[in-house]
């Protein structure tokens, strides 16, 4: 019967430990993800009205450049326990201004939505030649 007890009680232990260990690599997985994503959509993103290949003619224009960089780096959201959330802090196409947050909520192994962030700022002359 002690074994028996002993035996439950390191397989309690054994499970939370796998599922601790779990929950600490999916979040950070998710935020080196969106920490690369972000930077780089950022960067091509001033790349290419740096480069003069489009001439933004508003903000939404800029935006939406990003955004259509940012979504073929995170896949388009295919993952269904993850949902993306870009934040815009402040964007200027004249000055080359991008200040932009992205959030990722996903469920973890027990079900439990979390929240990583991921916040970036870009000037346009910051870019090397």
């Amino acid at each position: 019967m002690k074994n028996a007890i002993i035996g439950v009680f390191v397989s309690i232990c054994v499970l939370l430990t796998t599922v601790t260990i779990f929950s600490i690599q999916t979040n950070a997985g998710i935020k080196e993800q969106i920490d690369v994503a972000l930077d780089t959509a950022i960067y091509s993103t001033q790349r290419v009205f740096h480069d003069g290949r489009l001439k933004p003619k508003s903000d939404e224009e800029y935006l939406e450049e990003f955004n259509k960089n940012l979504k073929v780096l995170i896949g388009d959201g295919k993952r269904d326990d993850v949902v993306y959330q870009v934040d815009v802090y402040g964007i200027d196409r004249e000055k080359g201004l991008l200040d932009l947050q992205v959030r990722a909520k996903y469920k973890n192994m027990i079900g439990q939505w979390r929240e990583v962030k991921q916040r970036k700022t870009m000037i346009i002359e910051v870019i090397d030649q």
